[in-house]
């Protein structure tokens, strides 16, 4: 899928420092002329870093513009998929996509990750089993 982006937005991608770097890297001559109004938020168009932990993934997660979600090597924002497997959705999930790619980032993004619910729901049954009911005989 195609990014549609302005040549400046997409030049500005260019110049920022692979494997973790931000648009804070680049020379005021370089930043978009909003983020020369208001410094705004340090991540966003930052890239991601291979050796450190994934941002929290929203439902911004599609768009540099809303946090640290450029590709860490390559001139682009992180796929859905990307997005999705960060957020630990099997590499399989099937997305409904007749809502369009909105819907699918806010699935992501709104999404507590499966191994977290799936840890969390197996310590709930461990613990909930570890308990003798109140009245049951001894």
């Amino acid at each position: 899928m195609r990014e549609n982006r302005s040549q400046a937005v997409r030049d500005l991608i260019a110049l920022i420092p692979k494997n973790g770097g931000s648009r804070s890297d680049l020379g005021q001559e370089h930043q978009l002329d909003c983020h020369k109004r208001s410094d705004g938020f340090k991540d966003v168009y930052g890239r991601m870093a291979w050796d450190e932990v994934s941002p929290t993934i929203t439902s911004g997660c599609h768009n540099p513009s809303k946090g640290r979600f450029l590709h860490p090597s390559y001139n682009r924002n992180i796929t859905l998929r990307e997005a999705a497997l960060l957020q630990g959705f099997p590499k399989d999930y099937a997305f409904d996509t007749s809502h369009g790619k909105e819907a699918i980032a806010l699935m992501i993004g709104n999404a507590l990750p499966p191994p977290f619910i799936a840890a969390h729901a197996g310590a709930l049954r461990d613990g909930l089993m570890a308990v003798e009911p109140k009245g049951a005989p001894s």
